[in-house]
């Protein structure tokens, strides 16, 4: 799967206050920046539930490839597999970088059905 780098910066709190935004999610999948501190906040506008996968370390499609902390290269079995409820909201993280960061320092999600999902970065 070609992922995208979905150009979201970190929103975090202040006493001030802090104007949440949000993106919707990519059908080809969507990736970001993992510094290890970061959550996603996704929020599923359908009535119907939303699958949310993030990539271990090494990609569930390469085989053979990178291992994640576990020791494990590629399997689906390490990914992350996270459902959204229909018209719910998540916090899904902190996600730590030797799992889930891949070769390019990126967190990859792809969705079963992004036409009604909305993530941002926290």
């Amino acid at each position: 799967m070609a992922y995208q780098a979905v150009t979201l910066t970190r929103q975090l709190p202040s006493l001030a206050g802090t104007a949440a935004s949000d993106a919707g999610g990519t059908a080809a999948g969507d990736a970001f920046k993992n510094s290890g501190a970061e959550v996603v906040h996704i929020k599923n506008g359908a009535t119907s539930t939303v699958a949310t996968f993030v990539a271990a370390a090494g990609g569930s499609a390469t085989p053979g490839g990178a291992q994640c902390s576990m020791g494990v290269a590629g399997t689906p079995g390490h990914d992350l597999a996270v459902t959204v409820a229909g018209s719910a909201e998540m916090l899904v993280g902190p996600f730590p970088p030797n799992r889930f960061s891949d070769a390019n320092g990126l967190v990859q999600i792809s969705w079963s059905n992004v036409t009604s999902v909305t993530l941002s970065l926290r």
